[in-house]
């Protein structure tokens, strides 16, 4: 019985982070030109770092809670006024949660930051291949990475993907990450953890990304014992 119910569980994970994935393909199509402009703009990338600074989670919460104290305090029946203070009270929100994120560069081979996590900065690949022809310019984000966490007084750097599962990739990473440091006068330590299966909801996700998975060397990706892609994740930190 307990495991039926496991498997049940992994399957509604499952395709709920299918559906997610959908969802977000769906609305990337719609306006994802536009969104990829505005999530790499110089004024984007202002708000991220200004935010990121502070502890841009902690904004978030802060605001949120204000919004709600103002409404409780101040409660009005003018729909005129009404219709004035939700603006600004969603503005005051809006700000601090769309600058959660920046993307290094325009284009498909552009790497995403996201500072949803306090002091930690999660780092997302945002293509499913690595090519020979995109190390100089993997080296250049990098570089730009390293040096972007420090200004945002980060802790760490985290990367996690299925990508990384093959040794040659992780490695290239944690080469770039070294010399990166290096160039923009930092410390670092980098550790390498060893492949864990991702879970259900990831699997989920990453099922939108079969087919170009399919299209991978032999050995780039494994699967573990429950069927689910393995990923790696590689943490730098500060010191």
């Amino acid at each position: 019985m307990k495991k039926r119910l496991s498997s049940l569980i992994a399957a509604f994970g499952f395709w709920c982070g299918k559906a997610m994935s959908s969802v977000l393909s769906y609305g990337h199509r719609l306006v994802g030109k536009i969104l990829d402009y505005w999530v790499s703009s110089r004024l984007q990338r202002l708000f991220f770092m200004a935010f990121a600074r502070i502890n841009a989670r902690n904004c978030a919460i802060v605001c949120i809670a204000g919004t709600s104290l103002l409404a409780y305090l101040f409660p009005t029946e003018d729909a005129t006024a009404m219709g004035g203070l939700a603006t600004a009270l969603l503005a005051l929100n809006v700000v601090p949660l769309q600058s959660m994120y920046f993307r290094l560069r325009r284009g498909p081979g552009a790497l995403l930051v996201t500072s949803c996590y306090g002091r930690e900065l999660r780092v997302h690949f945002p293509r499913t291949t690595l090519l020979a022809s995109d190390v100089p310019e993997l080296r250049s984000q990098v570089t730009e990475l390293v040096a972007l966490a420090r200004t945002c007084r980060a802790k760490a750097l985290t990367f996690r993907s299925p990508l990384l599962t093959a040794k040659s990739t992780s490695t290239l990473l944690v080469r770039q990450l070294v010399t990166a440091a290096r160039s923009v006068g930092v410390e670092v330590s980098v550790r390498v953890h060893e492949p864990r299966e991702v879970g259900a909801v990831s699997s989920g996700t990453l099922s939108a990304f079969e087919g170009d998975y399919a299209a991978l060397r032999d050995g780039r990706l494994i699967v573990g014992s429950q069927g689910r892609l393995l990923a790696r994740k590689v943490e730098v930190e500060f010191r």
